[in-house]
């Protein structure tokens, strides 16, 4: 078990590894950012600014898991279920990875629900 725990890891490391070689190269353009002066101070926001550049992030980062979930979830479904049928332990995280998919997935349902009866 403890042997097979270890090569579980290295390897996940291993492939981890790999595939952000692809995302880490340099394009050759490089974009200039403009970075406000010091002296001018911090500049003044509206709370509809910081409301929207809130939303913002969040849809972008509600994206990117949307996104990664479904794969995530099906390559955690194949090592555990493997896995599962020779250690019983191993089909817990099945279960469990379904479930954050499904939170994942339905994560703007169930804040607007949650919303919705907040407000009764």
């Amino acid at each position: 078990m403890y042997r097979l725990s270890i090569m579980l890891v290295l390897s996940m490391f291993a492939v981890l590894c790999f595939a952000a070689q692809g995302y880490c190269e340099e394009t050759g353009a490089t974009e200039e950012v403009l970075v406000p002066a010091i002296d001018t101070g911090i500049p003044t926001v509206t709370p509809e600014q910081a409301t929207g550049k809130f939303k913002r992030i969040v849809m972008s980062i509600y994206g990117s898991a949307v996104e990664v979930s479904p794969l995530l979830t099906l390559f955690i479904f194949i090592v555990g279920g493997t896995i599962g049928v020779i250690i019983k332990d191993a089909r817990k995280p099945v279960f469990w990875a379904i479930v954050g998919m499904m939170l994942v997935l339905w994560g703007p349902q169930l804040v607007g629900l949650f919303l919705y009866y907040r407000g009764l």
